[in-house]
């Protein structure tokens, strides 16, 4: 190996611990993972040189990478996905199990033989679409919902992000590819940082603090704002409205007025926002002395006064079909919105760390490591026949109308059985989430534990 070509890397896992690594510039990507997987002893996912993640199929000198960077690597631990009646989970070895229903997305018997090395998986309403490591994408569900991507050149995928019944693909070069319903197969030329989605268009946050929109104009595809949407830092998205928050913590919003698209009647009130959360008609914008200020449809969420004596220093707000709930304090939980999506409840519930929610119901883990549910028993509102089970919970995620948790030793589901809440038939292949193909049993034994800390740390800092 030609000294010159040599490059000398700190490769580090989010735990801290770190390894020193030597090679080739000319390398791809992929065999410095593989050179990282060796050192570690665990399997790894994808890497990262600051918030970039580097494509696998290029080399470190097409991705800019020189002696002395960092690099962080992500362990390879489940993940779970929805759409809106089906789940998949993404095992720690790189595979994919589905359930729920089959026309929504839970039948990938035609694609099983080409989920390997999955990364992540998302979901529209009725179809998934698996980012592998390598960049390319595996799409399976309903056509128009975008279960059919095959005149698509899905390579050097880097990102995705859904809407309702379309995707967009974030490609290495700053492109974006959309596809599914109403998806225009646009390239989008520029440096993208994040894309949002409502229920029929798509906004991207470029780099320099710019948005970009797209899509069907009466869900917010045509943005009236343009010009003042400068130095943006975030994006969120309600059913048919967009709200963006600006370095400076200004909110600037468009989109359907009736979902939140007008901020009039609150503007003086939006300012040192950190960020804002958006359900189905309304907006809940977190300020830094931790109040809430709301707008949008008052039976969505957007009129909060009755609660807004409670909503101090406010750590996480999060939102289920059209109601909102927020962590208080030291893990209290207050609720506004729409009373049959959970926004009357829950009553006494202390110690949340995370909340989680369906299209109508709630899911709080707490932390003693359970969790508790409220709102629309038919959307996993109660969880009250499985609540035994519901130890150590790593990971919770909520479609339409159930809801699925991860465990150190499994997944426990529970609400609609049509739509995933019963998961007997797959429940052998839930059992190895955590199986991974190049790791230890103590490695595996270690990870659920490593990933509670990390995330409740995440989440507090």
């Amino acid at each position: 190996m030609d000294l010159i070509d040599v490059v000398d890397l700190e490769v580090s896992l989010l735990s801290g611990s770190s390894v020193r690594l030597q090679i080739s510039s000319n390398s791809k990507v992929h065999e410095l993972r593989q050179q990282a997987q060796e050192a570690f002893g665990v399997r790894l996912r994808r890497l990262f040189l600051g918030d970039r993640p580097l494509s696998v199929s290029h080399t470190l000198a097409e991705e800019k990478v020189q002696s002395g960077d960092r690099v962080a690597v992500t362990v390879s631990e489940p993940s779970l996905a929805s759409t809106a009646y089906a789940f998949a989970l993404v095992r720690a070895d790189g595979s994919v199990v589905t359930w729920g229903d089959p026309d929504a997305g839970a039948d990938s018997q035609d694609v099983q033989a080409e989920l390997k090395d999955v990364a992540e998986v998302y979901g529209t309403c009725f179809a998934f679409a698996a980012l592998l490591i390598d960049g390319r994408v595996i799409t399976w569900g309903y056509p128009e919902s975008g279960g059919d991507s095959s005149a698509l050149n899905l390579t050097n995928v880097q990102r995705i992000v859904s809407s309702t019944s379309s995707f967009a693909a974030l490609k290495a070069d700053g492109s974006i590819i959309t596809w599914g319903r109403r998806a225009e197969h646009l390239q989008l030329k520029g440096e993208v940082k994040e894309i949002e989605a409502s229920g029929g268009a798509f906004a991207a946050l470029m780099l320099d603090g710019t948005v970009i929109s797209w899509g069907d104009p009466d869900f917010g595809g045509d943005s009236q704002v343009s010009s003042q949407l400068k130095n943006v830092i975030s994006l969120a998205a309600s059913d048919r409205a967009f709200a963006a928050v600006t370095a400076n913590g200004q909110v600037f919003t468009w989109g359907h007025s009736d979902c939140g698209g007008c901020s009039d009647d609150v503007q003086e009130k939006l300012h040192s926002v950190l960020c804002v959360q958006a359900s189905g008609g309304a907006f809940a914008a977190l300020k830094s002395d931790g109040s809430v200020v709301t707008w949008g449809h008052p039976d969505c969420g957007g009129d909060s006064q009755a609660v807004q004596h409670l909503l101090k220093d406010v750590r996480q707000i999060q939102s289920a079909g059209d109601a909102f709930a927020a962590i208080v304090g030291e893990g209290r939980i207050v609720t506004w919105g729409d009373p049959d999506c959970g926004g009357a409840g829950p009553v006494g519930a202390a110690g949340a760390w995370r909340l989680e929610a369906s299209a109508g119901a709630f899911c709080a883990l707490l932390d003693d490591g359970g969790a508790t549910c409220w709102g629309d028993p038919d959307c996993g509102g109660d969880c009250s026949e499985v609540q035994h089970l519901l130890r150590e919970v790593l990971q919770v995620r909520g479609n339409a109308c159930a809801f699925a948790a991860l465990l150190p030793t499994g997944v426990v589901t529970w609400g609609s059985p049509y739509s995933g809440g019963d998961s007997r038939r797959v429940r052998a292949e839930l059992a190895g989430a955590w199986r991974r193909s190049s790791t230890s049993a103590s490695a595996v034994e270690r990870a659920p534990k490593r990933r509670m800390l990390e995330a409740k740390e995440i989440e507090k800092g």
